[in-house]
């Protein structure tokens, strides 16, 4: 899953579509200006747009599954906090 932007943010051409096949290009050991220039990708603005993109979505996907577990874990503390409180009232 990747988050590339669907359109260019100058000249609104379409990148997304180039994606895929920019990442399996440059897998392969191709360099970056190659591989653009096979896909016919001609205009620099959108060059960069593919070179410079960063794949956030798998961090992204790990930091909400950390801040879940997070909240599990301060919630579950609340709750024995909240117990020790009751506990210590009653002594």
């Amino acid at each position: 899953m990747s988050l590339i932007p669907i359109r260019c943010y100058t000249c609104g051409g379409v990148i997304c579509i180039f994606w895929n096949s920019y990442q399996e290009k440059i897998t392969q050991g191709q360099s970056s200006t190659q591989a653009l220039d096979e896909l016919r990708v001609s205009r620099p603005c959108c060059r960069i747009m593919l070179i410079s993109h960063v794949d956030l979505s798998d961090t992204m996907i790990k930091q909400h599954a950390m801040a879940k577990d997070y909240q599990k874990k301060m919630e579950k503390l609340a709750d024995d906090t909240r117990h020790l409180a009751i506990f210590t009232e009653k002594e």
